[in-house]
């Protein structure tokens, strides 16, 4: 075996011209750039696609935070109304059904609230396919906001419903006031048919 065949490219290039040297230099030359011309396309394509992701997610953290603000100032408001409520327990018997209204009327004012929290969760959820984690503090906030809405949720039934058996049980259809009129050892009681009568 001689040195030809075991190296014949080394002798191929031994034999070439400098012209043909240069010839192939520059069509090697031209093949990686090419490849370098093909990697940069595909490079400046992820950067514009990811560009882009980076631009829809910024849009939606910034929806998310401004309905977040919203819903915050909203629910502020609200709760500073809920605030002013008196206990049930000190209110006059005559103004326990005015009471039942606003109320009913402040459930009313407030129920659309559940659609703003529904839409900030959505919000965030649309993050997610997007590879966007919300930063610690705005997963706090959005608990808060979260968790305040179902306590006000709360709070205005639990008055509805104090309200309404105080005024069922105290209100002008009640005879309450009839407990008082007799004396031991009377007693008053009222009969399965709502009939008041008497036991001694």
């Amino acid at each position: 075996m001689n040195v030809t065949e075991v190296f014949p490219c080394v002798f191929v290039l031994l034999e070439l011209t400098p012209e043909e040297k240069a010839q192939r230099v520059a069509k090697a030359i031209r093949k990686q750039t090419a490849e370098v011309c093909e990697r940069w396309d595909r490079l400046t394509g992820h950067a514009g696609t990811w560009q882009e992701q980076v631009e829809r997610a910024l849009d939606k953290l910034q929806d998310l935070q401004s309905s977040m603000d919203q819903l915050d100032l909203r629910l502020a408001q609200a709760e500073e109304l809920k605030a002013g409520w008196q206990p049930v327990g000190d209110l006059l018997i005559d103004s326990l059904q005015d009471h039942i209204d606003k109320t009913t009327a402040f459930r009313e004012e407030v129920s659309p609230l559940k659609k703003d929290v529904g839409a900030v969760n959505d919000l965030a959820a649309q993050l997610t396919p997007l590879d966007v984690q919300l930063s610690s503090t705005t997963n706090r906030q959005l608990d808060n906001l979260n968790m305040r809405w179902k306590l006000l949720q709360a709070a205005v039934e639990d008055r509805l419903k104090l309200l309404r058996e105080a005024h069922r049980d105290f209100g002008p259809s009640s005879q309450h006031f009839l407990s008082t009129s007799v004396q031991l050892p009377w007693q008053r009681a009222v009969s399965q048919n709502k009939v008041p009568y008497y036991i001694k």
